[in-house]
């Protein structure tokens, strides 16, 4: 009997996997031809936008071993080989199946575990080793571990300028992030930018993020409070109370005068906080020099007050 496999879901006839399951032992290879498998996974992506899940549910559709550990190291080798994760995961769950017993069907699969979706690789690039989230890889694709960390340092930039709390404004802000790593490449190899600096200008029209969008959305009916209060301070700020009005309660020359100025005193520093000291000092001082004749002992008066006691 001929082993002609053709692929149900779209009729090919070559480019399969290698399956082990005993459902499709007869032909010893996945039903589902290489591009059909690529489709079911980016659909998985698309519907559950995460990247594990779509690897945990594709597993289940092809009757293959999900492992945690083959998922991980997918992720690692997709970032530098520049595969897809789908890709990286069903060559690594083949090559290496009988030598870590992996097993043949989901059945012997791992339970599925979200707690290492956020593992840490360090991804080798030219300049040195740059610690990129599972994360981010999934956030911006398979790039090098520099460009995803241009990107998403950009893209924590746009979102402190900017409220980006709709799906629709985060999808414009990758966009724009992307649209500007290519400029800064293409610009770095002395290449023309004319219509990348097009579509940037096109995505932060539809995103209202224009130089021109910016100044009608700081007209009043666009305003918050915070808006308002910063355009106070730094158009028109408070002005400077009347002198009498700066220190009511006597606070900041109760700190100049009874800190500044006897730590001054302290150190032996002459300057305007401990001359203050010593004058404020000075109020709050007896000097029995200046009141001698108000204390003189009078004999005439004591005797006229013993002459008075007699009588």
């Amino acid at each position: 009997m001929d082993k002609i496999l053709y692929c149900t879901r779209c009729g090919s006839r070559s480019d399969f996997y290698v399956g082990k399951s005993n459902l499709y032992k007869f032909y010893g290879k996945i039903p589902f031809c290489k591009k059909c498998i690529e489709e079911i996974y980016n659909e998985l992506v698309k519907l559950h936008s995460d990247y594990k899940k779509a690897i945990y549910l594709l597993c289940r559709k092809l009757d293959i071993p999900f492992k945690n550990s083959v998922y991980d190291g997918a992720v690692k080798e997709s970032s530098i080989k520049g595969w897809s994760i789908q890709q990286a995961y069903l060559k690594q769950i083949n090559s290496f199946s009988e030598k870590n017993n992996y097993g043949t069907d989901f059945d012997d699969s791992e339970d599925f575990d979200s707690i290492n979706q956020n593992k840490v690789f360090k991804i080798n690039n030219i300049n040195n080793d740059i610690e990129t989230t599972t994360d981010l890889i999934l956030k911006w694709g398979n790039l090098l571990s520099q460009d995803i960390q241009f990107l998403e340092n950009e893209y924590i930039d746009w979102c402190r300028r900017y409220d980006v709390s709709s799906k629709a404004m985060e999808v414009n802000i990758k966009y724009i992030c992307h649209q500007q790593l290519t400029i800064n490449k293409k610009q770095e190899s002395g290449q023309p930018v004319d219509k990348e600096l097009k579509t940037l200008g096109d995505l932060m029209g539809n995103s209202a993020l224009k130089p021109i969008q910016e100044s009608a959305a700081m007209s009043a009916e666009f305003n918050t409070l915070g808006t308002w209060i910063k355009k106070f301070e730094n158009e028109e700020p408070f002005p400077e109370p009347d002198e009498e009005l700066k220190d009511v309660d006597g606070f900041k020359k109760y700190i100049r005068v009874w800190f500044l100025g006897h730590m001054c005193k302290i150190l032996g520093l002459d300057n305007e906080y401990s001359q203050e000291y010593d004058e404020e000092l000075l109020t709050h001082t007896i000097n029995f020099d200046e009141s001698e004749d108000d204390f003189e002992y009078n004999e005439n008066d004591e005797s006229e007050e013993e002459e008075d006691g007699d009588d």
